[in-house]
C-alpha cells in the first residue's frame, strides 16, 4: 500500500484515498467470500453485514448483464468482472501516483 509521505504532492491525496478505498473494497470482498465456509453464527452475521457493502455493485452488474443477454448468467461472472476491474483500477492509480513522483 502506498503511504502519504513528504515526497508526494498534496494533489495526489485524492488518488491515494481512491487506492485505499479500492483496497478496502477488495479486502471486504475477500472476507465476504471466505466467511461462508466458516461454521458458526458470528461469521454468518458478519457475512450479512459485509454483504451490504460488497454486493450492490455485482448485483447491479448482474441485472444489467441479464437485460442484455437471453441466456442466464452464472452468479460468479459479475464478481469476476468487479474484482478484476478493481485490481486494474488499483494498478492504474498506483501507476499515476508513481509517475508523478
Amino acid at each position: 500500500m502506498i503511504i502519504f509521505t513528504t515526497n508526494t504532492s498534496v494533489f495526489m491525496l485524492p488518488l491515494l484515498l481512491a487506492i485505499w478505498a479500492v483496497d478496502i473494497y477488495l479486502l471486504l470482498a475477500a472476507i465476504r467470500i471466505v466467511l461462508p465456509w466458516i461454521r458458526g453464527d458470528p461469521p454468518r452475521r458478519w457475512c450479512r453485514a459485509i454483504e451490504r457493502f460488497t454486493d450492490p455493485i455485482p448485483l447491479a452488474l448482474h441485472q444489467w448483464l441479464a437485460r442484455r443477454r437471453t441466456t442466464p448468467i452464472p452468479n460468479w461472472v459479475p464478481w469476476l468482472i468487479v474484482i478484476i476491474s478493481c485490481l486494474v483500477l488499483r494498478h492504474l492509480l498506483i501507476a499515476i501516483v508513481l509517475q508523478t513522483l
